[in-house]
């Protein structure tokens, strides 16, 4: 169908920074960063203390569109994310790699889309692997 394309040229990686201002966040947790002058609250840094300052959301939804390069007609595409799939403490893997076979070109393995390994420094809480 031309209305949805299975990939996208570029590998767009957005965040959310959990402040002050963040709707994500409970107002216990808002006040305890107002506190402390505006940084992450020491007693919530913790893949716990984390979670507990989560709002329980139904669903975060990313909508990208842009434009086929080969038929130049609309292409879109969509995720959803449910709170009970929000991982703390972790980070999407890398998804970009230099071709074997042409080194000046880079590759895009779609099979990691949704992968993730543990932040630097560790803490993430425990994992449910569903297969």
């Amino acid at each position: 169908e031309t209305a949805e394309h299975p990939f996208f040229k570029r590998v767009w990686c957005v965040r959310h920074i959990l402040n002050g201002n963040s709707p994500l966040l409970t107002r216990h947790a808002k006040r305890l960063i107002k506190k402390s002058n505006r940084g992450w609250p020491s007693l919530l840094n913790s893949c716990e203390g984390v979670r507990r300052s989560l709002l329980p959301f139904e669903a975060i939804i990313v909508s990208l569109s842009g434009v086929s390069n080969i038929s130049a007609n609309n292409v879109y595409a969509q995720k959803v994310y449910h709170f009970s799939e929000v991982n703390v403490g972790y980070q999407f893997a890398p998804m970009l790699f230099r071709n074997d076979e042409d080194y000046n070109s880079i590759v895009v393995d779609v099979d990691m889309i949704n992968d993730v390994f543990q932040q630097r420094g560790g803490g993430g809480e425990p994992l449910e692997i569903s297969i």
